[in-house]
């Protein structure tokens, strides 16, 4: 009979095991939160006022990405160009990106995962607070 591994030690919520595995909450970190930020890009702004909240998990200088967690109150925003590729998973609330190019919404809801290109020109609609975990990939 194979030999049976040890049941593994559960770590408390806000704790690693492990310096090689980073937890993301969706909250920001599980003590201090998410830091106000204010808007990115106040000038991109058509509609509401979509403050803005993130926390940097890690921020990987060689590849070139950074990966967080954010948040924005309801608002709208134009974008041209969007600043970086960028990978999205909406954790709360929705967002409908409308590009220029085709002018027909695309709506991504919590659970949707997307991918948003540097060349994207167009609006974000977000009617309500959204929230998303993001990979942020700079060239």
């Amino acid at each position: 009979m194979g030999r049976q591994a040890p049941a593994p030690e559960r770590m408390g919520d806000d704790v690693m095991a492990s310096e090689t595995i980073t937890k993301m909450p969706p909250h920001g970190h599980p003590i201090n939160g998410m830091e106000a930020i204010g808007l990115s890009f106040p000038d991109a702004v058509l509609e509401g006022n979509p403050q803005e909240a993130a926390h940097v998990f890690t921020d990987l200088s060689l590849s070139q990405a950074t990966i967080g967690v954010w948040e924005s109150e309801a608002g709208v925003i134009r974008f041209d160009p969007y600043p970086f590729d960028e990978l999205c998973i909406v954790v709360e609330g929705e967002v409908a990106l409308v590009p220029d190019d085709t002018g027909l919404a695309e709506t991504f809801r919590a659970g949707d995962l997307f991918i948003v290109r540097e060349t994207f020109r167009g609006t974000w609609h977000m009617p309500r607070k959204l929230r998303k975990f993001y990979v942020e990939l700079k060239k």
